[in-house]
């Protein structure tokens, strides 16, 4: 669907995928990483499901509330650095 909303005439919808893209790939992070908690937590793949559907289903745009609520703040920061280095 990206490749999509990159080619419509529409900036909303180009938004709204590449922010899908910056949240999952953040929680494909984390889910890496605490992979040894993860076992403990009964249903959690329908809680992954679940939570995926949240981000990516247009009623609820949450991967919009994810990124301007806990990543923007945590990484922007970091922005400044990033583009001073890459320079």
């Amino acid at each position: 669907m990206s490749f999509k909303a990159i080619d419509t005439a529409n900036p909303t919808d180009d938004k709204q995928w590449l922010t899908y893209w910056v949240v999952f790939g953040f929680t494909s992070i984390i889910e890496s990483c605490a992979s040894f908690i993860i076992g403990w937590i009964p249903f959690y793949f329908f809680l992954k499901i679940a939570f995926f559907v949240w981000l990516y289903h247009p009623n609820f745009l949450g991967a919009g509330i994810i990124y301007t609520q806990a990543l923007r703040p945590i990484l922007l920061p970091y922005l400044g650095k990033v583009e001073k280095k890459t320079s």
